[in-house]
């Protein structure tokens, strides 16, 4: 069983909606460098299952968009430390390294006004059918956060790309990571950053 702390990263892994699934983007416009092709995944971790479950599903991701890519846990077992990064870059020819980390996790109240059916009868048609305001229903959601990072490690390194996305309510752990990859090499694809499928 995960605990509650596990719970709130995995929500903000989550990435929900139609539009972008990342919000307060900032991109490096300056950066011309080509996409990147060998890339190091880092989960900042609230505990090694978790950390592993996104590390994998990003790689996976990655791999799938023709990307070499690997997980931090191999090289970095333990607590993530720089040192153990940049000697996981120097081993493995890293050009780009994607981070992420949870930042933050919120309680959003919300109001859901009844679904009144109508009383239909004779002579009772459109707004007639009203009979006044039945209660309503209040739900408090688990809104978690998490900030996504992406480097080139091209010279001392510079960050090109950042954004954080929000989760509602996530249940089940594979399928929340999984989403949050597919997104993310989407997103980055669209912008020059990974070579496009």
């Amino acid at each position: 069983m995960r605990s509650p702390g596990v719970l709130l990263l995995v929500g903000v892994l989550a990435l929900a909606g139609c539009r972008s699934p990342f919000t307060n983007v900032w991109e490096d416009t300056d950066w011309k460098g080509a996409p990147l092709q060998n890339v190091l995944v880092v989960g900042k971790e609230v505990d090694a299952v978790t950390r592993r479950d996104y590390e994998d599903a990003m790689v996976a991701r990655l791999q799938e968009a023709g990307v070499a890519a690997a997980p931090s846990y191999r090289a970095v077992p333990d607590a993530i430390t720089p040192d153990g990064i940049a000697r996981a870059i120097a081993a493995g020819g890293h050009d780009g390294l994607i981070a992420a980390r949870l930042i933050g996790v919120d309680e959003r109240v919300r109001y859901m006004p009844s679904a009144q059916r109508a009383q239909m009868g004779p002579g009772r048609h459109g707004w007639r059918t009203w009979d006044g305001f039945a209660p309503g229903t209040w739900s408090v959601d688990r809104v978690a956060r998490i900030e996504t990072q992406v480097w080139s490690l091209s010279g001392e390194g510079t960050m090109i790309w950042a954004g954080s996305s929000d989760s509602v309510n996530p249940r089940d752990l594979s399928s929340v990571f999984r989403r949050l990859a597919d997104r993310t090499v989407t997103t980055l694809q669209q912008v020059g950053i990974l070579k496009p499928k």
